[in-house]
């Protein structure tokens, strides 16, 4: 078969459009999806600054919203002391004797327990409770005083349990309670020693028996000179 120039021209200029064909739909292809990718990232910007925009709007709400809460935070740790050592514990019982009709014949307290909250490595703040067990005696009343006692408390101090029986002997009740302190360490606070009051210490005898004092000699007596006779002779 013979190819003509004319044939070859038309080949090439065949081939040719083929090819522009060919690039024309690459590049539109690979413009189309560019611009598509564009249009994505535009809208995803355009929403992230709407959110912006929203947040700037709100911006004094927040302000306000923080301060509140940090107020109502700095409200709830006042009431939970940084620590509280068997001391504390003690002059709170003698306290509450000083100030109630109640009297303490054992006191026993145990060591603080941390309580999980979940936010110990967020916030740097760990809560711990520490139990007291006391033995007591008082009236009715004064065991109503005990308990109002320590509601009017600042610090968190919460009575978990207690028993009472009445004794027809003495017209009193007897039995034990159990109070539970509630600490937090890591806020800005620190511990505060209780206050005890001056107190004279020790005794010169501990069995508390009777010294008698030692008996003075009675000096003896002058011996009685011999009486002159004083008869006269008639």
């Amino acid at each position: 078969m013979k190819v003509t120039k004319r044939d070859v021209g038309l080949l090439i200029m065949l081939v040719g459009i083929l090819a522009a064909i060919l690039s024309y739909n690459f590049l539109y292809q690979k413009n189309i999806e560019k611009a598509e990718a564009e249009t994505a990232k535009l809208k995803e910007l355009q929403d992230t600054q709407a959110g912006l925009k929203e947040l700037e709007d709100n911006l004094p709400f927040y302000k306000s919203e923080i301060e509140r809460m940090d107020e109502e935070n700095a409200e709830i740790v006042a009431h939970y002391p940084a620590d509280v050592l068997p001391e504390n514990e003690i002059m709170y019982a003698v306290e509450l004797q000083e100030n109630t009709d109640v009297y303490y014949s054992a006191l026993s307290y145990g060591s603080p327990v941390e309580l999980s909250t979940g936010l110990e490595e967020q916030t740097g703040v760990h809560a711990y409770d520490t139990t007291m067990s006391m033995t007591y005696q008082c009236s009715y009343e004064g065991l109503k005083e005990v308990i109002r006692h320590n509601l009017a408390q600042n610090d968190r101090r919460v009575i978990n349990s207690v028993t009472a029986s009445y004794d027809r002997t003495t017209g009193k009740l007897t039995g034990s309670m159990t109070l539970d302190q509630y600490t937090m360490s890591g806020t800005d606070k620190f511990y505060v020693e209780p206050y005890v009051p001056s107190m004279n210490m020790g005794t010169d005898n501990i069995f508390g028996t009777i010294e008698l004092p030692e008996e003075v000699e009675e000096e003896a007596a002058p011996a009685d000179e011999t009486p002159v006779d004083e008869t006269t002779e008639g």
